[in-house]
């Protein structure tokens, strides 16, 4: 009702506690969501003592707050002015969503295809575009045991069709 209003869902009291923070302490779920659909980026305002509505809802045990702060992407590694994440001051079903959104997050980010850009350009300005060297399966190094070639080497006159409908692509740097 307020915010058909107008209210301002970020108005903070003297510790710098949001309507967020109200609804989490609170444990009204349906508030809080409604609260997040109305103004996302209180989603990890932190009051005075640094405590997000994450700590708030986990500390207070409201499982359903905490999983729709979790929903919306809270952020699980922020920690208060006491030094302490989300994860540390909840129990039961609230530590067990944190903890299972943190194991999911790093499964995710490890799962990630890494392309990793070696050089920028390996012709060392031989070709008349870069030509870009990338990593994409290990922690390996620009390799420097190889020549790069930039005309065809022949030792006798052999026909080579080089027109773009022969050409093959291939996948790997054969070094």
């Amino acid at each position: 009702l307020l915010l058909d209003h107008g209210a301002d869902p970020a108005a903070s009291d003297n510790e710098g506690n949001m309507a967020v923070h109200w609804c989490a302490l609170s444990g009204d779920a349906r508030c809080l969501a409604l609260l997040l659909r109305a103004a996302p980026h209180t989603l990890n305002a932190p009051n005075a003592h640094t405590d997000t509505p994450l700590h708030v809802a986990a500390r207070e045990g409201h499982h359903a707050c905490v999983v729709i702060l979790l929903a919306h992407g809270a952020k699980t590694d922020l920690e208060n002015s006491a030094g302490e994440l989300p994860m540390e001051i909840s129990a039961g079903q609230c530590r067990d969503a944190i903890n299972l959104n943190m194991q999911m997050t790093l499964a995710v980010k490890h799962k990630i295809p890494r392309n990793r850009i070696l050089s920028s350009d390996i012709s060392n300005g031989r070709e008349l575009y870069p030509v870009p060297c990338v990593n994409e399966v290990d922690d390996a190094t620009l390799p420097d045991d190889f020549v790069y070639v930039s005309q065809h080497v022949t030792h006798s006159h052999i026909p080579i069709d080089d027109s773009i409908e022969t050409q093959q692509v291939s996948n790997a740097l054969i070094l």
